[in-house]
C-alpha cells in the first residue's frame, strides 16, 4: 500500500511540498531522486512479482494521487502557502546574488564589500531554504497522517491489495514509468479527497 510522502521538486501547484524546497537547498538530494534504468527495472520486476499472477484470486490494484489528496487537507493548504512565501523570498535573494554572479562572469573584480555581500547572500539562500523546509514539514505532517489513514481505510473497506501512487508510478520525469496505462476506474483519488475534506478540523 502506498503512503503519502513529501513530494519531489517540479510538481504542479497542487503538488506539495517540502521536497520542492529541500531539493533546491541540497542539489545532491535532488540528484538522488532520479532512478537509474537498472533500479527502475528491478523495482518494476519486484512489484510485478508481488502481484502474484499464479494466485487463484487476482490482486486488486488501484491508484491515488497522494499529493492532490494532501493539498485538499487544511494542513496541506497551509503548507502550500508557506511554499509560496519561500519561493518569493528565495527568488528575491537569488536576484541579488545573480547580479553579482553576472559581474564575476563578465570578468569584473568585486570589491571586498561586494565579496562579503556575495557570501552573505549565498549563506542566506541556503538558510532560508532550510528554514522553510523544516516549517513546511512540520505544518504538512497532519495532512500526511490523515491521507495515509484514509487510504488505509478505503483499501480495507474495498479489499484492495495494493494502492500505488499514480504520480510516482507514472511516466518520467515525475515517476519511474512503472505503469504506462491504467483504467480511470482504478483511480481512487476523488474518493480519497472526498474523505479527506470530510474529516473534522
Amino acid at each position: 500500500m502506498t503512503r503519502a510522502t513529501h513530494p519531489a521538486a517540479g510538481h504542479s501547484p497542487n503538488s506539495a511540498l517540502p521536497n520542492a524546497i529541500l531539493a533546491t537547498a541540497h542539489p545532491s538530494k535532488a540528484a538522488l531522486l532520479k532512478t537509474t534504468p537498472l533500479k527502475t527495472t528491478v523495482f518494476a520486476l519486484l512489484v510485478l512479482a508481488s502481484l502474484g499472477f499464479a494466485q487463484d484470486a487476482p490482486t486488486r490494484v488501484v491508484f491515488v494521487d497522494t499529493q492532490a489528496a494532501i493539498a485538499a487537507h487544511p494542513a496541506g493548504e497551509a503548507a502550500a502557502g508557506l511554499q509560496e512565501q519561500a519561493r518569493v523570498e528565495i527568488e528575491a535573494l537569488n536576484a541579488d546574488l545573480q547580479g553579482l554572479i553576472d559581474r564575476i562572469n563578465g570578468g569584473q573584480q568585486l570589491s571586498q564589500e561586494e565579496q562579503a555581500r556575495f557570501q552573505q547572500l549565498r549563506t542566506a539562500v541556503v538558510a532560508v531554504q532550510e528554514r522553510y523546509a523544516t516549517q513546511i514539514q512540520e505544518v504538512v505532517a497532519p495532512a500526511l497522517e490523515a491521507v495515509n489513514e484514509v487510504i488505509r481505510q478505503i483499501a480495507e473497506e474495498n479489499g484492495y491489495d495494493m494502492v500505488l501512487d499514480s504520480v510516482v508510478a507514472g511516466p518520467e520525469p515525475r515517476g519511474i514509468n512503472l505503469v504506462v496505462f491504467a483504467r480511470t476506474q482504478l483511480d481512487i483519488t476523488p474518493l480519497v479527497i472526498e474523505r479527506v475534506r470530510a474529516l473534522e478540523p
